[in-house]
């Protein structure tokens, strides 16, 4: 028996889609704006470290133009209203980009093109956890929690993430008259 995943049969498609794979970058201490910003037509402009406010571009076109889902549900009712740039890598499993029209499964009006985050589903109970440190007292911590119950098919997930960042550094500076 052979078969073709998902991802193929999108590739293959009519849409203008792009995949971006995050198995690799799961390994290193980057998020998902860092993975973002490396595909060609997609810019992210930061106001700051982690947690600072971001701006997605896509094409040139950014803010409403362009609509952001967790598998085919918006982002800010999956509970990372921060934006797609703070999401963990190790919770998106590959990331589809649609430039221009957006399919009709996500029921959306983007000018821009929708982004797709599409995470990993495993037969089974499973979980995960994941903490990544980094310069300036930069912490993130990552948990995953997925059951089912295989007699009734019951089937329930959970995901969270905690991001800190120290940012608040004496400097002393005078102040001219």
């Amino acid at each position: 028996v052979s078969g073709r995943a998902d991802s193929f049969d999108l590739a293959d498609s009519a849409r203008a889609v792009t995949l971006i794979g995050t198995a690799r970058d799961q390994t290193k201490s980057a998020d998902l704006g860092e993975i973002l910003a490396r595909t060609q037509g997609v810019g992210i402009q930061r106001a700051g470290g982690l947690g600072s406010q971001n701006r997605f571009s896509l094409n040139g076109l950014s803010d409403d133009q362009v609509r952001f889902f967790l598998d085919g549900i918006p982002l800010e009712f999956a509970g990372f209203g921060t934006g797609v740039a703070d999401v963990p890598v190790n919770a998106v499993e590959r990331v589809e980009i649609y430039r221009g029209v957006v399919p009709i499964e996500f029921g959306a009006d983007a000018l821009g093109g929708a982004v797709n985050l599409v995470s990993s589903y495993a037969d089974g109970t499973s979980g995960s956890a994941s903490l990544q440190l980094g310069s300036f007292g930069t912490q993130r911590i990552t948990g995953d929690l997925q059951l089912m119950d295989d007699e009734s098919g019951a089937f329930a997930r959970t995901a969270a993430f905690y991001d800190f960042a120290d940012n608040d550094y004496r400097i002393q500076v005078e102040v001219p008259d």
